[in-house]
């Protein structure tokens, strides 16, 4: 499975990423990214959506550009536009272990411990994680800090 952005890890919950040097690129020509890169870097997600949208023209069932746009629309406090790519992503690769893993992330932002609940479980059943992985241990400790926080 390729993991452009994911293998790496934008994200904890409340810990993007700061450095585009952390994503993998090995799923699509570097070259064609780097404008999207740049934008995460900056921490402009409109650039870095519109830059997406240009990718998609090439590459329209991508999987991970979806998770990705689902990600920038979540960055910029977009929940419902977050979901909706999340969710777009999931109808293509429902085992994506780390598109499930940000769109546990964001139930966990709007409230819902059991939605991210079954994302992990997504992940654990996946097969990708039978020695760990990190997509799984960050969902995880995300709703280890939710329910701490929430005194759950």
């Amino acid at each position: 499975m390729n993991h452009f952005v994911w293998a790496a890890g934008i994200l904890a919950i409340l810990m993007p990423a700061t450095s585009s040097a952390d994503y993998d690129l090995g799923w699509i020509e570097a070259s064609q990214m780097r404008p999207v890169l740049d934008a995460i870097d900056a921490k402009d997600y409109p650039r870095c959506i519109r830059e997406l949208h240009k990718s998609r023209e090439n590459k329209p069932g991508d999987a991970n550009l979806l998770g990705l746009l689902g990600y920038c629309h979540r960055e910029q406090g977009d929940t419902e536009q977050g979901f909706r790519y999340y969710h777009q992503a999931l109808a293509i690769e429902p085992d994506n272990v780390s598109i499930n893993e940000y769109i546990g992330e964001l139930y966990l932002r709007v409230g819902n411990l059991e939605k991210a609940r079954e994302h992990l479980k997504i992940i654990a059943d996946s097969g990708a994680c039978l020695f760990g992985c990190n997509e799984y241990d960050k969902l995880e400790a995300a709703i280890t800090a939710y329910r701490k926080a929430n005194r759950l």
